[in-house]
C-alpha cells in the first residue's frame, strides 16, 4: 500500500473502474489500482471528485489536503469504531505532568540526536566535496539514536586537519545541538524543555544553512508563510510527517 502525492496544479483525482487515475484536462497522467493506495495527499489546486472521495474512504484509505505553502490544511477519513478504553487512559495520562515531562523528553532529545547525526553527515560531506562545496544530500538522518556510529555521534570528536574553515565554524553548531540535549535531559518542566528544543534546533539550522545549494540558501528558519524555496520545502516536509504520524496514532487507537 502506497500513499498518492498528487501536486500538478489543475489536475483532478478520480475513480474508474477500481482504480485511481488523476487528469488534467480530459487527459490521464496517472492512473494506478485502488487497492494499491493507502491515502492520497493533495495539494493546492488539485480537485476530488465524489465518487473517488467515497472509493477512498470505503477501504479505509485517508485523503489529506496540503496548502501551496505547505501547510496541512485538513483530513478526509473513514469513520470506525473508536477504542474507547484506551483513549481514557490517553486523556488521563494527558494530566499526569511526570509522563507528559518524559515522554516529550523523549522526542526531543530523539530529535536532536537525529539532528547532529545529520549535520555531522553533511559536514562530512562538505568536506570530502562529494557534491561539491555547499551541497547537502537527500539521504535522511538513522531511524533510531544508536544507528550513529560511535566516530559521529561522539560529541568529543575533532574536526580533521583537511577540514575547511566553514567546517571547523559549524563544529560549533554541532557542540550547541549536543548541549541542547543535555538540556533536554535536565528540564524540570515543559518550558525548559521547550527551550532546549529551540537552542539545539537553531543551531541545527545553522549547520543546514551552511550545507545547502546555493540556489536553496536561506537566512533563518521562517513559516506562514516561509520566506524562501528553503523554508518551503522544509514547511512541506513538516506538514508530510505531521499527516504520517496522524496516521500512526489512528492505527495505534489514540486520539491524534
Amino acid at each position: 500500500m502506497s500513499t498518492l502525492y498528487v501536486t500538478e496544479p489543475g489536475s483532478r483525482v478520480e475513480k474508474e473502474y477500481g482504480r485511481v487515475i488523476v487528469s488534467k484536462e480530459d487527459e490521464v497522467i496517472l492512473a494506478v489500482p485502488a487497492s494499491q493506495v493507502s491515502e492520497v495527499v493533495l495539494m493546492s489546486g488539485v480537485g476530488v471528485t465524489t465518487p473517488a472521495m467515497l472509493a477512498l474512504l470505503d477501504q479505509g484509505a485517508g485523503l489529506t489536503i496540503i496548502s501551496s505553502g505547505g501547510r496541512l490544511r485538513g483530513r478526509l477519513i473513514a469513520a470506525e469504531a473508536r477504542n474507547l478504553p484506551l483513549r481514557h487512559k490517553q486523556y488521563a495520562r494527558s494530566t499526569d505532568e511526570k509522563f507528559c515531562l518524559e515522554i516529550s523528553r523523549a522526542i526531543v532529545v530523539g530529535k536532536l540526536k537525529n539532528s547532529r547525526t545529520l549535520a555531522r553527515r553533511m559536514m562530512r560531506q562538505m568536506v570530502d566535496g562529494e557534491s561539491g562545496a555547499g551541497a547537502v544530500a537527500a539521504s535522511p538522518p538513522e531511524s533510531g539514536a544508536e544507528a550513529a556510529s560511535p566516530e559521529m555521534d561522539s560529541p568529543n570528536s575533532k574536526p580533521s586537519a583537511s577540514e575547511s574553515e566553514p567546517s571547523r565554524n559549524l563544529e560549533g553548531e554541532v557542540e550547541r545541538v549536543t548541549q541542547g540535549m543535555r538540556q533536554a535531559r535536565e528540564a524540570k518542566d515543559l518550558a525548559e524543555l521547550r527551550g532546549a528544543e529551540g537552542f539545539g534546533s537553531k543551531a541545527y539550522f545553522a549547520i543546514l544553512k551552511g550545507a545547502l545549494r546555493d540556489e536553496f540558501a536561506f537566512e533563518k528558519r521562517t513559516r506562514r508563510p516561509p520566506k524562501d524555496e528553503a523554508n518551503a520545502l522544509l514547511s512541506l516536509a513538516y506538514s508530510l510527517l505531521t499527516n504520517a504520524l496522524f496516521t500512526a496514532c489512528e492505527v495505534a487507537g489514540l486520539d491524534a
